[in-house]
C-alpha cells in the first residue's frame, strides 16, 4: 500500500485587517509550493465557477519510478475557507487487459484557512490505499506560498497575434513611456535595434529588453536577473501608443506555466518641449546684458512673452499662443548679474504644472533657461525634467 499525501495550496489579493480573504476563486489561480517542495497549478473552471487544478510533479506510482500518479484538484472558496478534494489516479500496469481498468482513483479532502497574502496553512488528507481500494486515512498539517509571476504584462487578454501598425523609427519611440503596470520607461535606438530601460518604478524589471523592428513590430526579448527569458511583441497603435504582448512564465524554472500577457505603453506629454528639441540639460545662463528685460518678446517656436515690470524690479506675465491663448503664468524675480529667476506655471489636464525659469536680457532680445518636464496626469508627477535654450525676440509695443 502506499500512503498519498493529498495538498492543496492557495493564496488572496484582498487583505483586510486581521484576516486574509479571497476577492472570489479568480484570484486564487496560479502556481504554488508547498513546504516540502511540491507544486500545484489552479486555474478558474469558468461553467462552475470552481477552482480546477493538477500536481505539477507528482510522486512515482512504483518502486521503479516508472508510473506516476496524476491529482486534479477541485475546490470551493466561500470568504476564509477553501474546501474541496483531490483525485488522485493510479495507472494500472495491466490495462488493455480482460477484465482490468485503465486506472484507479480515490478522493481526499482539504480544509484550509488562508492567513495572510501569499500564505495558506490547513490540513490536508492523507491515504493508503491500493487497486483504488482505501485502508486507511488522516490528516496533515502543511503551509503553502505563492509563487511570483514573471512578465511585464498586466492582467486581462492578450491578443492572438501583433500585426504592423504605423510606421516605427527612433522618432516615434522617442520620449518617456509609461507602461501599463506604472514603470517609466524610455525605448532607445541600438546599433541592432531598440532597448527599453525602465527611468523608474516598483518591483521586478528586467536586466535587459532588446527589439528589432520587424515589419513595424517590435520582436525581442526580456532577459531577467534569475535566467528567465520572456518574448515581447509590440506595434505602434497610434501616435503615442505601443501595445500589444508579453509572455507570462509562473511557478519554478523547470515547470514554467506559459502563456500570453497585454502590455501596453503610453507616451507621457513633454511640457513646454518637444522630443526632437530637448533630450538632457542646458548650458548654464550668462550674465545679462541690461538690468532690465524687455516686456513683450516672441519666442522662437511663436510663443509670446508679455512680461510687466513691478516696483521692486521683478516681474509677472504670460507665456501666450496666438491660437490657444495663455499657455503659462510667469513669474521673475532679481537672481544677480542682471539675471531673473522664477517659474512658469502651466495647467494641464486641469493640474497646475510648475517649471524654473532662468532669463536674462541680450543682444536684440532675451536668452532663457527654460525646464521642461515629462508629465503624468494620472500620478500628476513628472518622472523626467530637463532644460532647453530659448531664444526671445525683443517686440516693439505700439498703442
Amino acid at each position: 500500500m502506499r500512503r498519498l499525501l493529498a495538498s492543496l495550496a492557495l493564496v488572496t489579493s484582498v487583505l483586510v485587517p486581521g484576516v486574509a480573504r479571497a476577492d472570489g476563486a479568480a484570484d486564487l489561480v496560479g502556481t504554488w509550493k508547498r513546504d516540502d517542495g511540491k507544486l500545484y497549478r489552479l486555474d478558474l473552471e469558468s461553467q462552475s465557477g470552481e477552482l480546477v487544478g493538477k500536481a505539477l510533479n507528482p510522486p512515482a506510482a512504483d518502486d521503479e519510478g516508472k508510473r506516476f500518479y496524476s491529482v486534479d484538484l477541485h475546490l470551493k472558496v466561500e470568504g476564509q475557507k477553501v474546501e474541496g478534494k483531490a483525485v488522485w489516479i493510479e495507472p494500472n500496469p495491466k490495462k488493455g487487459q480482460p477484465g482490468q481498468p485503465e486506472s484507479w482513483s480515490a478522493n481526499a479532502r482539504w480544509e484550509l484557512t488562508l492567513t495572510e497574502p501569499g500564505k495558506l496553512k490547513g490540513k490536508t488528507e492523507w491515504l493508503e490505499w491500493a487497486a483504488g481500494v482505501v485502508s486507511d486515512r488522516g490528516f496533515d498539517e502543511h503551509s503553502f506560498t505563492r509563487l511570483p509571476v514573471v512578465t511585464l504584462g498586466g492582467t486581462g487578454t492578450a491578443p492572438d497575434k501583433v500585426e504592423g501598425g504605423q510606421p516605427i523609427n527612433a522618432a516615434a519611440l522617442a520620449g518617456t513611456w509609461k507602461t501599463s503596470t506604472g514603470a517609466y520607461v524610455t525605448v532607445k535606438q541600438a546599433e541592432a535595434g531598440f532597448l527599453v530601460e525602465r527611468l523608474s518604478g516598483e518591483g521586478a524589471f528586467p536586466q535587459s529588453i532588446k527589439l528589432v523592428n520587424d515589419a513595424n513590430v517590435l520582436r525581442g526579448m526580456a532577459a531577467w536577473a534569475d535566467g528567465a527569458e520572456t518574448n515581447v511583441e509590440l506595434k505602434l497603435a497610434a501616435p503615442g501608443r505601443l501595445e500589444g504582448r508579453t509572455e507570462r512564465l509562473e511557478g519554478e524554472k523547470d515547470h514554467y506555466e506559459k502563456s500570453w500577457a497585454p502590455w501596453a505603453l503610453d507616451r507621457l506629454a513633454r511640457v513646454d518641449a518637444t522630443t526632437a528639441e530637448a533630450t538632457g540639460e542646458a548650458a548654464a545662463l550668462a550674465p545679462g546684458a541690461t538690468a532690465e528685460l524687455p516686456l513683450d518678446m516672441k519666442r522662437e517656436d511663436g510663443l509670446y512673452l508679455k512680461l510687466e515690470r513691478k516696483e521692486d524690479g521683478s516681474y509677472s506675465g504670460e507665456l501666450v499662443s496666438k491660437a490657444d491663448g495663455s499657455r503659462a503664468k510667469i513669474e521673475l524675480s532679481p537672481a544677480g548679474e542682471n539675471r531673473y529667476a522664477g517659474k512658469a506655471t502651466f495647467t494641464v489636464d486641469g493640474s497646475p504644472v510648475e517649471l524654473k525659469w532662468e532669463i536674462a536680457a541680450a543682444e536684440g532680445g532675451a536668452v532663457a533657461r527654460c525646464e521642461w518636464v515629462d508629465w503624468d496626469p494620472a500620478a500628476k508627477t513628472a518622472p523626467v525634467r530637463g532644460t532647453v535654450t530659448r531664444k526671445f525676440k525683443a517686440l516693439r509695443r505700439v498703442g
